[in-house]
């Protein structure tokens, strides 16, 4: 059928694409790669908060306060669109995600106001639809109406093989959705009164990570009873942790405001690698109170 030659099409080129990633990393590693080459320049109408890539086609999805624009600069002019995610007005996105990579994904947001939704046909110039929306985290407070308290909203990974949505934010644990069943499966306790800034989910070694803004990162087995899923902490960021990105082979990557960046071997308890960038990094955290 052409929905089955349609699938293999694209596991093929899916393919194609992770070797060709893996000789530009490699060429990386040896020096003589680049990746300093503009492809493009675009202009938003609302400051972005959220920036996530595709993984295999050439769209970028940047979030505003309640607007999604969709990018490929490959073609020239570059394409471009945006749709309402209809927040309301005390609320604003704060994370994004992709299901179904491989094949015709979907889009996931997160707000700050605990609500997820998820679209079809996002990379469509009209006929965007909303899948399914739910509170994911109905405990989370919006930024807008904190005070001067600091947050940065909800955080989410997914994880393709067991299809479980991670929540995390100004809360005490990460929450673990089945997207199967549509329930919640697990609360897993922080143990810190530090909010959650980045999660990352490691499908080599099937770890989960929550970077939190005192500069701390946890990892978690989800497979483990809750009280004794934390099985690791980093402690050696000194300011709060941007984001975490996990790669292949159970190796973590992680970047905090001072510039600092470490990579990790989840396995180890501690890092294997230290970059200095020289300058620090602009926080993501929002004092919303004094804006």
């Amino acid at each position: 059928s052409d929905v089955y030659w349609s699938k293999e099409w694209m596991y093929s080129r899916n393919e194609k694409l992770r070797r060709k990633a893996d000789h530009e990393k490699s060429s990386l590693q040896d020096g003589s790669g680049r990746i300093d080459d503009q492809v493009g320049v675009a202009k938003i109408n609302q400051p972005p908060s959220v920036i996530t890539m595709h993984p295999y086609d050439t769209d970028i999805v940047v979030a505003g306060r309640d607007t999604i624009s969709v990018y490929d600069f490959t073609l020239n002019p570059h394409r471009s669109h945006s749709f309402s995610n209809k927040n309301p007005k005390i609320s604003q996105i704060t994370a994004l995600e992709m299901m179904n990579r491989h094949e015709e994904g979907l889009l996931v947001t997160g707000s700050d106001d605990g609500v997820v939704r998820v679209y079809k046909d996002w990379q469509e110039q009209h006929g965007q639809s909303l899948v399914t929306a739910w509170n994911l985290v109905p405990e989370l407070v919006p930024q807008a109406v904190v005070g001067n308290r600091l947050s940065c909203g909800l955080r989410l990974a997914w994880d393709p093989a067991t299809r479980v949505l991670a929540a995390a934010g100004d809360t005490k644990f990460v929450r673990l959705w089945d997207c199967n069943t549509e329930l919640k499966l697990i609360d897993l306790p922080s143990a810190t009164d530090s909010f959650v800034t980045s999660l990352s989910m490691n499908e080599s070694v099937r770890l989960l990570a929550a970077a939190h803004n005192d500069g701390s990162i946890r990892l978690y087995d989800p497979r483990n009873p809750p009280a004794s899923a934390r099985v690791m902490q980093y402690r050696e960021h000194g300011r709060s942790v941007l984001t975490c990105v996990s790669q292949p082979g159970g190796r973590l990557v992680s970047g905090c405001t001072d510039g600092i960046i470490k990579v990790w071997d989840m396995r180890r308890q501690s890092s294997i690698s230290t970059i200095k960038m020289g300058q620090s990094i602009r926080s993501e955290e929002r004092r919303v109170g004094k804006e």
